[in-house]
């Protein structure tokens, strides 16, 4: 069975604490990844050994949002929890805080801001948007 794919319009990023909002216009999704330890000793023969760590880094997720002025940033706020959906319906939620907010503001251009949230926590996914179909789960579990 072929997978079906989507175009990115009608993302939304939902903070539950704050309240922030923005229109977005360009996303990066949540990176995961996990380092590996490397296991080599005097006597490994042939190639490097390693073993994966049983924890993952979700770093951090970036996107573009039209900058408001007159809008509070968070920058300062507490850790919150962040619902991220995809045009699918699908929604990735995690504990996030603000660690970045770049306005920017070219002569005569739309003006617009770099956000970056660092991820805090496991990233829960529930594919049972209108989309998707299936139960919620969390990446790495």
């Amino acid at each position: 069975m072929a997978d079906t794919v989507d175009v990115s319009h009608g993302i939304t990023v939902v903070f539950a604490t704050s309240g922030f909002t923005g229109s977005i216009t360009d996303i990066n999704g949540v990176p995961v990844s996990r380092e590996v330890v490397d296991t080599t000793h005097q006597g490994t023969t042939v190639a490097h050994t390693k073993l994966p760590v049983d924890l993952y880094d979700a770093g951090n997720l970036e996107f573009t949002v039209h900058y408001l002025p007159d809008k509070v940033i968070p920058i300062n706020g507490a850790m919150e929890t962040v619902t991220l959906t995809w045009p699918s319906g699908t929604t990735h939620v995690f504990s996030a805080c603000m660690i970045s907010f770049v306005p920017d503001a070219p002569h005569l251009q739309l003006m617009t801001a770099q956000v970056t949230l660092a991820v805090t926590s496991s990233i829960t996914v529930d594919p049972g948007g209108a989309g998707g179909a299936g139960t919620a789960f969390v990446i790495g579990v």
